[in-house]
């Protein structure tokens, strides 16, 4: 038994290090399969566990289900079993990312800095960055960000299409959802399949925010001061909850409305305040949530205050119709190129009508705080025009623009239903897409956790026909992309995002999260919708140490 588990070990090794990548013939795969080679053999990085794969029954997979959806506090169940990558392949992807935050800091510095060659050059029209800050809610950062001091999480969206290439589908800045459920997932896949970690050279998940934690510290002793994190309760899941006894581990401290801590804004820093008194400089405080929510009353923040609850007001069903025809008026009685809206007419209707206006919050002053330098953050303002999907058309273009190098990772070929610089409808096209379904994606630009997105092949021609007259009223605003198939995991469907910290020192690269939904479903993997989690495991260079199972002693059935 021995002799046979080191073969299978030395095999298993000896294949994945060679880092040879398979792809499936597009001509007779419906999704290329992250499990299985073209010809049916199962990849060796999953050779280990080939028994339980082979023997997995739908009544021992519903129990994990039932199992791992307890351990996540019932926010979602984890996939059985977990994507794997050689370490060839995520040396691939991370070369991609890395390529790729470049551009976006570059994108950043140029706009920001008041040089803005990429719209002087014509590689984005000025109408596509003016909507998408209108969007976002950021006009009004401009002349306030220093370029050097931006710094941000990115999560990628990317799955691998028929040819077996990683391509984006797109882009998430700033609030990344995944970041709280790394180190569970791991640990989790792992105490059920041991012998991943007697077989396979795995990074453990720890390592990235343990090297995160170091960095944050470093960049507060710059400010000459501690890092600290800052959350906001109440959450839509636990996921914070988990990000917060992660970073207290690690000996960041984490506060909340509720600690018993005050902050103070002050003209030579930001200061704690505990219970007793005892104040302490702060040199770095990280957020994962939008500025918005933040700090509301920052003037830049309440613009997009206002827009964001005007627009919840619109969908609200149980909202005064009259009112909600009313913030529709101002919010299309806009500029024909750009969009944008009387703002200050929004801001009156909202808080005449619905008694609507920010109030300052816990964190009132970080903005302010950040923009000036006197602390440093995991999270700029006026960046998230970025992660619009009309701005994702262009990432390819940015990238040959500011690198001079072809993209290592491609976008999903993306339309936009009007003339980017003058904003008229192409009707032709509207009707090219409404009448050919299944060759595409619809998506509206600025929404999130799927939202606003029609798989066109995943659902009836009478919904994805419903939604013609939304894209006729609001053009603009929604594009579509070519149906590329998701990759397929064990009969699933699904994505892959990895998490990478960025800021002008460079990339912190990390682990990754994945999302699975069923084939059958409307195509979207979103955990906010019908899908689920999968672990996903990163194998490192043969000749790095193995990760060990200390501490992993969660029982599992």
């Amino acid at each position: 038994m021995f002799i046979r588990s080191l073969r299978l070990i030395f095999v298993t090794l000896a294949l994945i290090c060679a880092g040879s990548v398979s792809a499936k013939d597009s001509s007779k795969a419906a999704a290329f399969d992250e499990l299985r080679e073209s010809d049916g053999r199962l990849r060796a990085q999953y050779e280990s566990i080939r028994e339980y794969i082979e023997r997995e029954t739908p009544n021992s997979r519903q129990r994990w289900f039932k199992f791992s959806r307890r351990e996540f506090q019932n926010d979602n169940p984890l996939e059985s079993i977990p994507k794997i990558f050689t370490a060839p392949e995520y040396s691939q992807l991370t070369k991609g990312l890395e390529q790729r935050r470049k551009v976006f800091q570059m994108l950043f510095e140029d706009y920001y800095s008041g040089r803005r060659e990429f719209i002087k050059q014509g590689i984005v029209p000025e109408a596509v960055v003016r909507r998408a800050l209108v969007r976002s809610g950021e006009t009004g950062f401009d002349g306030m960000i220093t370029p050097g001091w931006i710094s941000f999480f990115l999560g990628s969206d990317y799955f691998r299409n028929l040819k077996g290439e990683f391509v984006v589908g797109e882009d998430n800045i700033g609030d990344i959802g995944g970041l709280g459920d790394l180190i569970l997932a791991f640990e989790l896949i792992v105490k059920k399949h041991p012998e991943l970690l007697r077989a396979l050279n795995l990074r453990n998940p720890r390592d990235f925010y343990q090297q995160m934690v170091n960095h944050f510290k470093f960049k507060a002793s710059e400010k000459g001061g501690k890092a600290i994190a800052i959350f906001f309760p109440p959450y839509d899941d636990n996921e914070e909850h988990r990000l917060r006894e992660i970073l207290k581990s690690m000996g960041m401290e984490a506060i909340t409305p509720h600690s018993g801590v005050k902050l103070h804004f002050e003209s030579d820093g930001v200061y704690t305040e505990d219970r007793e008194g005892k104040r302490e400089k702060v040199g770095f405080v990280m957020t994962i949530e939008e500025h918005w929510l933040v700090d509301p009353t920052f003037p830049a923040n309440r613009q997009r205050w206002y827009l964001k609850r005007a627009r919840y007001y619109i969908k609200d069903k149980k909202g005064d119709p009259a009112i909600q025809a009313e913030l529709k008026r101002i919010l299309t009685a806009v500029d024909p190129v750009t969009k944008m809206y009387d703002a200050a007419m929004l801001e009156k209707t909202m808080k005449q009508k619905l008694g609507k206006e920010p109030t300052k919050k816990f964190a009132s002053g970080l903005t302010q705080a950040i923009l000036d330098g006197r602390v440093n953050s995991s999270y700029s303002p006026g960046i998230d025009f970025a992660g619009d999907k009309e701005f994702y058309m262009y990432m390819e273009a940015l990238t040959r623009f500011y690198l001079r190098q072809e993209p290592l990772l491609r976008s999903i070929p993306t339309y936009t239903f009007v003339d980017p610089a003058t904003g008229v409808l192409n009707r032709k096209f509207l009707d090219h897409v409404f009448k050919n379904k299944n060759r595409y994606v619809l998506k509206r630009v600025d929404d999130y956790g799927g939202n606003g997105i029609s798989v066109g092949p995943k659902v009836s021609k009478v919904e994805f026909t419903s939604r013609k007259a939304e894209v006729e009223s609001e053009p603009e605003a929604y594009v579509v992309q070519d149906f590329v198939p998701m990759s397929e995991m064990n009969g699933f469907l699904g994505d892959t995002r990895p998490i990478n910290y960025v800021d002008r020192h460079g990339m912190i690269a990390g682990p990754a999260m994945g999302r699975n939904a069923s084939p059958t479903g409307d195509g979207k993997a979103n955990m906010s919708g019908h899908g689920w989690e999968t672990a996903v495991l990163q194998m490192m260079a043969c000749e790095q140490e193995l990760v060990t199972p200390a501490g992993l002693t969660r029982s599992h059935p």
